[in-house]
């Protein structure tokens, strides 16, 4: 099972990846998933 930081840190890579490609809808699902995470994570930011 992956932590909120991996998935966190996998979920942004995929987001630069769906950037660089255009695929913009995707890219935008992405941005918010990550968030969704960074808002459940206790502590500081990633």
């Amino acid at each position: 099972m992956m932590t909120p930081k991996d998935l966190y840190l996998k979920l942004k890579q995929r987001a630069k990846h769906l950037l660089l490609k255009g695929d913009l809808e995707h890219y935008l699902r992405t941005l918010r998933r990550m968030h969704e995470i960074r808002s459940t994570m206790t502590g500081p930011a990633v």
